[in-house]
């Protein structure tokens, strides 16, 4: 059986390229509906995983489309970059909310998150 963390990198490992979702998202998906800061943590704890660069940490942001993590190991200025490489948009220069946040929101079924899940767990 999978630890809550590692169904949340399993979820964020499949983002698509271009695409976001959020803490709370990822929360309600693996079950969890009030886990979204829980969700941060699990984000958080990538750097000290063997595979942790295989997770795209950086496409998990907040529920208003905005990077919230601080400026440490992976900090937000990092994630801004990645994201603008993968062609998302920000309202400003130095701006941390996505411009057309809900456009680029990756929204998988459950069902989709079960079989995710359920697959990697074999």
């Amino acid at each position: 059986m999978r630890t809550f963390n590692e169904k949340v990198w399993e979820v964020a490992r499949h983002i698509p390229y271009g695409k976001v979702t959020s803490y709370g998202r990822i929360a309600k998906l693996i079950g969890a509906p009030q886990a979204a800061r829980e969700v941060g943590w699990a984000m958080a704890a990538l750097g000290n995983q063997p595979h942790g660069d295989a997770v795209p940490w950086h496409r998990v942001v907040n529920g208003e489309g905005r990077i919230s993590i601080s400026n440490h190991d992976h900090g937000a200025d990092e994630q801004r970059r990645l994201l603008m490489a993968e062609g998302v948009l920000f309202d400003g220069d130095n701006d941390l909310k996505i411009s057309g946040f809900t456009a680029i929101l990756w929204s998988p079924s459950p069902v989709e998150i079960q079989h995710l899940l359920d697959e990697g767990a074999e």
